[in-house]
């Protein structure tokens, strides 16, 4: 590994691969992890060892002096973040944020659970392909056949996620209930030119089959958190008291297509 791999795998955070502001927290083996992240796992992703509520202090004021001095200490041509996994790209910093959503080394976090009663987080993190290789060997029952399947919708509803595979693409597809709300939204995982040539469509209906249905249809998305995509208006919506007033055995089928392609 080169002297510059170095130094920005040391200012990285191992899961976004993002430069680290405060807050910064440590592991027991000295592994950082940024305060964005940190949230959404319990263990470290680097020696799988459980994380507490240690900070890194002496990594934050470091930052902290980069940002204030202004100095060109992080280089203005810099390698790939995922270099040390085989990515030989050099980089401009203008093309580097772009390159790094794009990059074919890039890696994605599990974020499916090890047993079933969801007391602990899966710590896979791997390449696209490999990432659905795992899931589809680790975590079948968490995998949507969008083309066949239709899953249970029960309330009260806090959030659900499945894996989701189209031709050669694979997503994360979401459901999440927030103060009364119900929100869904499909993320394509990789490349996000190509996450913008689909569109999903969610159908929300009863059996024995009643004359009352939900169905939208909305584009994917990129990878984004759950608030951004609510703020920004990204995914459909639905108040949770409507769904309540249909019969019970609810269900939901999602179908996932390309859209036209412009000529």
């Amino acid at each position: 590994m080169s002297k510059l791999s170095e130094i920005s795998s040391t200012m990285e955070c191992p899961i976004c691969m993002e430069y680290m502001v405060a807050p910064i927290f440590v592991c027991s083996g000295g592994h950082s992890l940024c305060g964005k992240c940190y949230p959404k796992v319990k263990k470290c992703p680097m020696c799988s060892v459980p994380l507490g509520k240690t900070r890194n202090y002496a990594l934050e004021s470091l930052m902290e002096a980069l940002a204030i001095s202004n100095q060109d200490i992080i280089p203005s041509v810099r390698e790939c973040p995922f270099s040390k996994d085989g990515c030989q790209k050099i980089l401009s910093s203008c093309d580097y944020d772009e390159h790094k959503s794009r990059c074919p080394y890039r890696k994605f976090k599990c974020i499916f659970y090890v047993d079933e009663d969801y007391s602990e987080s899966c710590t896979y993190v791997g390449r696209r392909l490999d990432l659905k290789q795992h899931v589809l060997h680790k975590h079948k029952h968490d995998v949507f056949d969008h083309e066949e399947d239709m899953l249970s919708l029960e309330l009260p509803f806090l959030s659900e996620q499945r894996f989701v595979y189209h031709e050669k693409d694979i997503f994360y597809f979401h459901i999440q209930e927030k103060e009364g709300v119900m929100y869904w939204w499909l993320q394509h995982l990789g490349d996000p030119r190509k996450g913008s040539e689909y569109s999903y469509t969610v159908r929300i209906f009863t059996r024995p089959y009643t004359h009352r249905e939900y169905q939208c249809k909305e584009n994917c998305v990129k990878d984004e958190d759950f608030d951004s995509v609510i703020s920004k208006g990204l995914c459909p919506s639905v108040p949770a008291k409507v769904l309540e007033t249909y019969p019970d055995n609810k269900w939901y089928t999602l179908n996932i297509c390309k859209l036209p392609q412009r000529k």
